[in-house]
């Protein structure tokens, strides 16, 4: 039985910025089918099937390992950055993942979750929205290391710009498009520098740490997860059943 997920007049197709940005992964129709085991996309006119992925966090007693996990607050993680090799282009392979597991994600929701607040906390659509809403600090942070700047700019530690966006007002495909543009504009940025300027670095105002662009963008790739997980967190609270008593 196939079920389908509308999303207004929103139509991701062939003819969006966004396909020439993605050429791996299917590129959204409006509506989202599910034929047997797979998942059916549209991309680039054809129909492509790719498998429903799911995580598996069972314990072997049986017991929900996700359940045992709790996520630490963004502001309590700690970053050492120690490592001398050049992990760049796997840290950008990482930030040029994250509009299509956004995607992937979005597509397996029904229209009435991604709005949902959970007590009081940003929903599914506002935590895209913030995603958007951080990225032109990341390149401004870019361009305080390559000027030579001793730190970085400070970011909104309240988050005063997500929530006073409205990105629940917001069309849902509205903002992944817009978190892809705005995401590729920093990946051609950072597809165009060198050796040398990857390792050029600035102190982080909060953390107190140097801060080389190779590590900025492995701080991005971290917050980009983030986000990601708490994504996966809300929708899972809005969809398990209670267990019975």
């Amino acid at each position: 039985m196939n079920s389908a997920h509308n999303w207004g007049n929103t139509r991701y197709g062939p003819n969006d910025n966004m396909a020439d940005k993605l050429p791996q992964f299917a590129i959204f129709s409006t509506s989202w089918q599910f034929p047997g085991k797979g998942q059916q996309f549209i991309r680039y006119g054809r129909t492509a099937r790719i498998p429903k992925i799911r995580a598996n966090f069972t314990r072997g007693d049986g017991t929900q390992l996700k359940d045992k996990m709790k996520q630490t607050k963004w502001f309590d993680r700690k970053f050492e950055f120690l490592s001398e090799q050049n992990n760049f282009p796997s840290i950008m392979e990482r930030l040029e993942g994250t509009p299509i597991r956004l995607q992937y994600k979005v597509g397996q929701m029904a229209k009435e979750h991604v709005r949902v607040k959970l007590g009081g906390k940003w929903s599914i659509q506002e935590n895209i929205g913030h995603l958007i809403d951080l990225e032109p600090i990341w390149q401004g942070r870019l361009d305080d290391i390559l000027g030579g700047a001793e730190f970085l700019r400070a970011a909104d530690l309240e988050n005063k710009k997500t929530d006073a966006a409205d990105h629940n007002k917001k069309d849902i495909g509205q903002l992944l498009r817009g978190f892809a543009r705005i995401r590729q504009k920093t990946l051609d940025r950072l597809g165009r520098l060198n050796e040398t300027e990857i390792y050029k670095y600035a102190l982080h105002p909060r953390l107190g740490t140097p801060m080389r662009t190779m590590d900025l963008f492995l701080f991005v790739a971290e917050h980009d997860d983030h986000h990601l997980v708490t994504i996966r967190q809300i929708y899972e609270q809005l969809t398990t059943k209670p267990k019975p008593h």
